[in-house]
């Protein structure tokens, strides 16, 4: 029995994928560049905000569909090139017979080849995109303290985790899935705690509403919806983007909601 050509077969279902996603973009550009205003909603908005509004999601889909059909091109070429066995060889190098040091090596190869190819498209989306249409107000200082800050992340968390997965596998033995998936829960459940109240504040300011009348109101709306609002902050988004947002997170007898200072001065 012929031995079944996973790998064409699989790059086969990945370009279905991005052509069939490529199609409803282009569907979805198209319709922002109608001039009209639909019907639903022509007495609800302004024509100017409006075509501002077309005219942003515009350059948005486009710039969007280009990265992506880039990226899909980089993954296609990695995959049919089989690029990835050979890095891992070159890993080996380094890390000789130990499986940490050569999986970390890896790890870190495959993520700078990840980064070079998204950093200018990054770039260019906040920069050229975003200042075009007003949003942007973050600096070019601003951006690599906020790379460097995610890069350092990745260094102190991400390895790690690496490394306790291998170990995890090695000593899980034939079971090692069920300890694998305990785990992941367990590292799940720590990072929802950790991420508000330790990883987000080296990005953003957070510091409770000072609107006492808007916190009035929300906390008689959250009292009435009997939702488990425990505190409520502001944040300076403004410092990055001029975007308004606001969310909410926490466990299910303690929410905290975020609101960014941008939403407040709308």
């Amino acid at each position: 029995m012929p031995a079944i050509p996973w790998l064409p077969l699989f790059l086969v279902f990945l370009t279905c994928m991005e052509v069939f996603e490529r199609y409803l973009s282009y569907r979805q550009w198209r319709r922002n560049c109608s001039p009209e205003i639909p019907p639903e909603v022509k007495e609800l908005v302004k024509e100017d905000t409006f075509k501002k509004s077309q005219a942003y999601n515009r350059d948005k889909r486009l710039f969007s569909m280009v990265e992506s059909v880039v990226q899909f091109a980089r993954m296609f070429l990695m995959l049919y090139l089989f690029a990835y066995p050979q890095i891992w060889r070159w890993a080996g190098i380094v890390g000789g017979e130990n499986e940490y040091v050569q999986s970390l090596t890896f790890l870190s190869m495959t993520m700078t080849i990840d980064y070079v190819s998204s950093i200018f498209f990054e770039i260019y989306g906040i920069f050229v995109i975003e200042e075009k249409h007003g949003f942007n107000k973050m600096t070019p200082m601003l951006f690599v303290s906020d790379q460097i800050k995610t890069t350092a992340l990745t260094l102190v968390i991400g390895f790690p985790v690496v490394c306790g997965v291998i170990w995890l596998i090695k000593w899980g033995g034939k079971q090692f899935y069920v300890w694998l998936w305990g785990a992941t829960m367990v590292f799940t459940i720590a990072m929802s705690m950790l991420y508000p109240n330790l990883i987000a504040p080296l990005f953003n300011k957070f510091e409770p509403l000072n609107n006492e009348e808007l916190r009035k109101k929300i906390e008689d709306l959250a009292a009435s919806l009997k939702f488990p609002l425990k505190k409520l902050f502001q944040m300076d988004g403004s410092k990055r983007s001029a975007h308004s947002n606001a969310y909410f997170y926490g466990f299910w007898w303690a929410k905290r909601i975020v609101i960014f200072d941008t939403l407040l001065k709308v």
